[in-house]
C-alpha cells in the first residue's frame, strides 16, 4: 500500500510540474503574441493617421529598420490614401522617405 502511494505522490509531483512548465511556456508565448499585436495596432494606427508626424515616426521606423520589406510596403501603400491633406510637403516628403525602396 506504502509502494502505491508513492506512485501515486510522484505522478501526481510530475504531473504538477509539467503543468508548470507547460504555464510558463504559454505565458512567454501569450505575451509575446500580446506585445506584437500591439505593435502591428499601433503601427496601423499611425499609418492610418494620415498626418505629417505620422508620416515623419514611419519614416523613421524604416531607416531604423524596425519596419522593413513586406511591412514597410504595407505601410507605404495606405498612405496615399489616408492623408487627411495631401499637402504638396507631404507628397515631396512621402517620395523622398520611400526612396530606401524604390530603387
Amino acid at each position: 500500500m506504502l509502494c502505491i502511494l508513492s506512485y501515486s505522490q510522484r505522478f501526481s509531483e510530475t504531473i504538477n510540474t509539467i503543468r508548470t512548465e507547460v504555464y510558463g511556456i504559454y505565458t512567454k508565448v501569450f505575451f509575446k503574441v500580446l506585445i506584437n499585436f500591439r505593435r502591428e495596432a499601433f503601427r496601423d494606427s499611425v499609418a492610418q493617421a494620415g498626418t505629417l508626424p505620422a508620416l515623419y515616426a514611419i519614416r523613421d521606423w524604416i531607416y531604423k529598420d524596425i519596419i522593413r520589406e513586406n511591412e514597410a510596403a504595407e505601410i507605404l501603400s495606405v498612405l496615399p490614401r489616408s492623408a487627411l491633406t495631401p499637402t504638396p510637403e507631404y507628397i515631396e516628403f512621402l517620395f523622398v522617405s520611400t526612396d530606401k525602396y524604390v530603387k
